[in-house]
């Protein structure tokens, strides 16, 4: 795949190499992706009816429905800011081997810290926006509350 024998210096050789480069790379990070993406779907299931009896019992307190989703929010922030820190530190130290191996068989890889800092953004904000719309249809729309 790598296409080690061409030595040549010819330019359809390195765009080659430059797409091959991109597909490993894409090959590797995908698949580790799978399955974070099916661990934390596999956690939300299980804490779903547990989320479900606090948001029962925070409502039975006497919470108002604008409380809890400020409530529901501040999780989600948490839980998005976690996320965040934790993709920046691993997805560096990847990006950072990435680059390294890059620019060592590619001699000049054009490589942006853009490119390491838009996918945990991206992340943390599609997440943000995911758990916004779910935590308003919870507490808007949720046949799991009580009536008050």
């Amino acid at each position: 795949m790598w296409n080690i024998p061409a030595y040549t210096n010819t330019t359809s050789a390195n765009n080659e190499r430059l797409v091959n480069f991109i597909l490993t790379i894409g090959l590797y990070l995908g698949a580790p992706l799978l399955i974070v993406l099916a661990n934390v779907l596999a956690t939300l299931l299980v804490a779903k009816e547990d989320n479900a009896q606090q948001m029962r019992q925070l409502q039975l307190l006497g919470l108002t429905k604008q409380q809890l989703l400020l409530t529901q929010q501040s999780h989600a922030v948490i839980l998005v800011g976690v996320c965040l820190a934790v993709s920046l530190l691993a997805g560096g130290l990847v990006w950072s081997l990435t680059i390294h191996v890059g620019r060592t068989i590619l001699y000049q890889a054009p490589i942006s810290m853009a490119a390491l800092l838009a996918g945990p953004f991206l992340m943390a904000v599609s997440m943000l926006c995911l758990l916004t719309i779910v935590n308003l249809a919870r507490v808007y729309c949720g046949k799991c509350l009580t009536k008050a």
